[in-house]
């Protein structure tokens, strides 16, 4: 399977692995923030709702982000004990499809 490029119009997805490996999460006990540094304010970063661990997200890229622009996402999550547990800073440069 080819992976989805961090291009225009792209909605690659993404995986996070909680630490310790194996604890339980919930889609309700997780957010994800997202920028671009070109300012574009429709770039979006959700969990899919399919996995109900809130563990893998899709990353959506609008159109019209600039190429060469940098995409910046992070995750913050609340494990079993209340922990809040922070993931990211990802940082992705935007490339032509």
């Amino acid at each position: 399977m080819a992976l989805l490029t961090i291009s225009p119009g792209n909605s690659p997805q993404f995986t996070l692995t909680p630490e310790p490996a194996g604890i339980p999460t919930s889609i309700d006990n997780i957010g994800w923030a997202v920028e671009s540094s070109d300012g574009n304010g429709n770039i979006s970063m959700t969990s899919n709702a399919d996995d109900l661990s809130g563990m893998t997200a899709t990353l959506a890229i609008p159109p019209e982000i600039t190429i060469g622009a940098v995409i910046t996402f992070w995750a913050v999550y609340r494990n079993p004990s209340g922990t809040e547990v922070g993931a990211g800073a990802y940082q992705y440069p935007v490339v032509s499809s």
